[in-house]
């Protein structure tokens, strides 16, 4: 028993290490989101209190005076037209849509189901929260009533969807592309929220406040395919192929 011990031993550590090496890119992803949640929550938090003791007020309403005041039709149009893209219902069909499309590229765990989380849960995170700060809107512009203000639904889902795409499409891209990719997804969550603020549709703050919530949200989302992609459970078409390859190879050297 003595001289097994040693061996033993060493199996353990053998056993640890590959436990470690697989649970390193998990823990170091959820860390990430542990911070990004912190941040985008605190920010959160301080808005809805801000907006619960009235401290924004006057700034928003101030934001909101002056783009009504300096409307210009060619922007307004423009502008309802992002807004209208970035919509419940188109972004509702987009998320279906997205989710089929993995089911039918055998992709539905985890890019599909991530999506469906993101979606649903987003939708039920943001009935919620407008439920439990029952904001009015600044205005009533597309129809006679849609719901509470604080937080931005649109500006929620544009942070979350466009970040999910982002992320598939740079995930094995190269650098140069990847910033291309990031940089028109940043763009549009951006121009999505302004165009909210200038339709007078969210005061400012509902807008930041749709952004902090949306940050962790997404993070949370994506933690778990990109843990399961660098740890090479994950695999697009090119790599499994590549992969196939190499064990062909390994097993016709090795009879």
């Amino acid at each position: 028993m003595h001289t097994d011990r040693p061996s033993a031993v060493l199996r353990a550590e053998t056993d640890l290490l590959t436990v470690w090496r697989a649970l390193a890119p998990v823990l170091q992803r959820i860390t990430l989101a542990v911070l990004m949640a912190i941040a985008g929550m605190w920010l959160f938090v301080y808005l809805a209190h801000e907006v619960d003791e009235g401290s924004t007020k006057r700034f928003d309403s101030l934001i909101i005076v002056f783009f009504q005041a300096h409307q210009w039709e060619p922007l307004h149009a423009f502008l309802r037209g992002v807004s209208t893209l970035a919509g419940p219902d188109l972004q509702t069909g987009f998320a279906l849509a997205g989710v089929l499309g993995f089911i039918l590229a055998r992709r539905f765990w985890p890019d599909g189901l991530t999506l469906l989380i993101a979606g649903t849960g987003g939708a039920l995170l943001m009935i919620g929260l407008k439920t439990l700060f029952h904001r009015p809107r600044p205005t009533e512009l597309f129809t006679e009533h849609l719901g509470y203000s604080f937080p931005s639904g649109h500006s929620f889902f544009a942070v979350v969807l466009y970040g999910l795409v982002a992320y598939w499409l740079s995930r094995d891209a190269p650098p140069r592309r990847k910033r291309w990719i990031w940089g028109i997804a940043l763009t549009a969550m951006l121009l999505v929220g302004f165009s909210r603020i200038y339709l007078g549709e969210h005061f400012p703050s509902d807008v930041a406040a749709g952004y902090a919530i949306a940050a962790p949200w997404l993070w949370g989302c994506l933690a778990l395919p990109a843990a399961l992609h660098h740890s090479g459970r994950d695999l697009t078409l090119k790599e499994r192929s590549r992969l196939n390859q190499q064990e062909q190879a390994a097993e016709t050297s090795n009879p």
